[in-house]
């Protein structure tokens, strides 16, 4: 290699290109409603846990919260219907779930209190 150019190329090859890299989603906060990164489980505003969804093991929101009858974990609605039609079972616990038996929580901040 000439050595004009193993210069040029020894820093390219130490910096990876961030332009691929996608933008992780933010997502509010269910306790003080600041937005932030989906896997973070820490909210940096108000210092509360926020709790993981079982079927991403993302962070809730508070739009789609629905709770596993079984082991009542909490997860996002839409995606663990699509678990449940795939595999029958939570996640979580393992257990048998019918369609039937999946509710949304009416009030996920009382949830969130207790």
């Amino acid at each position: 290699m000439a050595p004009k150019y193993r210069k040029k190329i020894e820093l390219m090859v130490r910096k990876p290109d961030k332009s691929d890299e996608a933008e992780e989603a933010l997502v509010e906060c269910p306790f003080c409603h600041m937005p932030g990164p989906e896997t973070e489980l820490d909210c940096v505003s108000c210092q509360n846990i926020i709790p993981f969804d079982i079927a991403t093991g993302k962070r809730m929101s508070l739009a789609d919260w629905a709770d596993c009858p079984s082991c009542h974990f909490p997860c996002s609605g839409q995606q663990f219907l699509k678990i449940i039609v795939a595999e029958k079972r939570c996640p979580m616990c393992g257990d048998e779930i019918k369609m039937d038996q999946m509710r949304r929580a009416a009030d996920p901040q009382s949830l969130l209190r207790r």
